[in-house]
């Protein structure tokens, strides 16, 4: 069942992400307005690295789209039209 956040922009969030080996980690999105051509969408945003495979299952649990050091993933059948504020 998906997160519900209250989407604030430049508040944080923590979020357990599952790591290599099963191991979960816990680790602070920032809470971000980006641009795009169809117009500003939400998204949670870290700087640290997260294998793809794991951020997308993240993406898919909380229902939000993140990016990780530069790679942004959507929850699956989601595009940035469908988080726009």
């Amino acid at each position: 069942m998906p997160q519900k956040f209250e989407f604030k922009v430049g508040e944080s969030v923590q979020l357990r992400v599952k790591r290599a080996g099963g191991i979960y980690q816990r680790v602070v999105f920032r809470m971000l307005a980006e641009k795009s051509p169809a117009g500003t969408y939400k998204l949670l945003d870290t700087d640290r690295h997260i294998p793809i495979n794991e951020l997308s299952a993240a993406a898919d649990e909380i229902g939000l789209p993140l990016r990780a050091a530069g790679i942004s993933v959507f929850p699956k059948g989601k595009a940035s039209k469908d988080f726009l504020i």
